[in-house]
Formats: C-alpha cells, structure tokens, sequence
C-alpha cells in the first residue's frame, strides 16, 4: 500500500485564475441531475421555518440541471403551490413551473393532476440559453436558464417537420364543431375545457398559431 505524502503547505501557492463564467444567450446542452431534484421546506438562517399567512409552511421545488461541457449545475426554484395556474390561451398567466414543463413536452391541463415525477425523467437532456437575473441584495449577478429557450434535446432535427401533420382531420372536426360560435381562442378552450375534451387543447393551440383557425367559428 502507497504512503501517504506529506507537503510544506506553509509554502504552497497555487496561480489564481479568472473562475467559470458560461457564455449567456448560446445554445448549451444541460442533463438534468435527477438524483438531486428535491421538493423541501424553507428555513431561515436561525433555524425557524418559513411559513404563509396562513400559516402554512413554505415549500420549494430545487430542479438543478448540469451544463454538460462545463460541468456546473444551474439551478431552477419554483415555490410549491397547492394549485398550479394553467391556461394555454393565455401562457403569460401560467405558473413558472407549468411553462418549464410544456417545454419538456408536459401538457397540463385545467382540472387535471400537475405531477413534476410524470416529465422530469433521469437522463433527460436539453438545449438552452443562459441569461443573467437581476443584481441580488449584496450586488452579485447570476446566471439562469432562460425557460423561453429550452427545448429537449433532439428536437432541433424535428423542428422542420410540421406540427399540423399531426393534427388529425377527426381532431380539426371535433376542434370545429365544439368551438362552433366562438368568437375568440380563449372562449374555445372554455368549450373544450368544459366539454373534458382535454386532448383537443394542444391541436387547438397548433391550428390557432398557424393561422388555421378562425374567428367567429
């Protein structure tokens, strides 16, 4: 067996280089480190936890995702809530969360079940963007994944095919007959939302991005 060896570290010195800073609006390829993913409660630095009005303890979703040329983890924190905002017609409203999970090719719907366990997956990977958030109390810039860039990986050699080829004719029909009278894209996902027709949702917002649809139906 080797001995161990002992160094003089009262002499040691090491050459002080500038630290990792990773390019911001790039394309880089994150892997998510599914092992480290963590749903927890919020605690101050004395120790107490955070709570609501309520009285309701704070929880927080932790999804950390790897830069896998980099090696440096980049964490995304989303406040857990009892009730996750979805509206399809209308993302700007959405929760933070349910936008991140659209782009992992999640689709929430209203009155359904949000599960984060149904699309964040081990060894799922994904092409994103950094961008900086704003200065924290004591000045510091960090780095964040912009959601509004994210796609998963692979998906830049599908993007080419188009996204009407598979709406079915049925669907187009069924999207026709429910939304019959609709003035605008928000009263027709009211219709199918009321109808539980939660399937006809992500056809409608293809055909309506495409210009397909139109209004007063």
């Amino acid at each position: 067996m080797a001995e161990q060896k002992q160094f003089d570290w009262l002499n040691e010195k090491s050459k002080c280089v500038e630290g990792i800073k990773l390019p911001v609006g790039e394309d880089r390829k994150f892997e998510l480190v599914h092992e480290e993913v963590s749903l927890h409660n919020l605690v101050r630095a004395d120790g107490t936890t955070v709570t609501n009005k309520q009285g309701v303890e704070s929880r927080m979703w932790t999804i950390p995702f790897r830069d896998v040329e980099a090696n440096v983890k980049i964490k995304l924190d989303y406040f857990w809530n009892e009730k996750e905002r979805v509206n399809p017609a209308n993302p700007e409203l959405e929760s933070e969360i349910v936008k991140l999970s659209r782009k992992l090719g999640y689709e929430p719907v209203v009155d359904g079940d949000f599960a984060p366990a149904d699309f964040l997956k081990p060894g799922m990977t994904i092409i994103a963007q950094l961008k900086e958030q704003p200065p924290n109390k004591n000045g510091r810039v960090y780095n964040t994944i912009d959601i509004d860039t994210v796609r998963l990986d692979g998906a830049g050699e599908t993007e080419k095919q188009d996204p009407l080829d598979d709406v079915s004719e049925e669907t187009v029909k069924e999207i026709q007959t429910i939304g019959k009278g609709c003035k605008k894209f928000s009263e027709l996902t009211t219709k199918i939302n009321k109808a539980k027709k939660y399937e006809l949702l992500q056809g409608a917002m293809v055909l309506n991005e495409k210009g397909k649809l139109k209004f007063p139906m």
